[in-house]
C-alpha cells in the first residue's frame, strides 16, 4: 500500500530502510520518492 507523503508509520519504515535501500531517503523528516524509483509494496 502506498501511504501519503509524511505518513508517520511509513516515514519510520523508510528511515529504517534508508541505510540499505538507496531507493528511499528521508529529507527534513518527510519521506520523498525519487522520480525514477518505484513505490514500495
Amino acid at each position: 500500500m502506498i501511504h501519503p507523503i509524511g505518513e508517520g508509520v511509513f516515514r519510520r519504515r523508510t528511515a529504517q530502510k534508508d541505510n540499505q535501500n538507496e531507493n528511499f531517503y528521508v529529507n527534513e523528516g518527510v519521506t520523498h520518492f525519487r522520480p525514477t524509483d518505484k513505490a514500495p509494496k
